[in-house]
């Protein structure tokens, strides 16, 4: 079967998350090593489809909550599986969670 933009997706954010690792802990590598990184980092980030804006989660967010009853903690998954189903890997989760930690508190 082909491959799924949404599993591409995936393997090249695990590229980045690769390379941004090596990029945080590089103190001991050359400069040149460094900029090679840096320019693989740019070419693997234009493979990747535009991240959902936060504008654009907070209101999926507003609009799942407010189909549920029970406003709490555990309403979380809710959130975050309606979000996937609804950006797919457009979604920063990191960040999506965040935000309805936020509006949960």
């Amino acid at each position: 079967r082909p491959t799924t933009e949404d599993e591409a997706t995936k393997v090249v954010r695990k590229f980045l998350k690769g390379v941004d690792e090596f990029l945080a802990a590089s103190a001991t590598v050359s400069d040149e090593v460094v900029e090679k990184l840096r320019i693989e980092r740019e070419v693997l980030s234009a493979f990747l489809p535009q991240v959902a804006s936060k504008e654009e989660v907070e209101i999926e967010i507003d609009r799942v909550l407010s189909g549920l009853t029970q406003k709490n903690q555990a309403a979380m998954g809710e959130v975050m599986k309606a979000l996937k189903a609804r950006f797919g890997s457009t979604l920063d989760a990191k960040e999506a969670s965040a935000l309805i930690k936020q509006k949960l508190a």
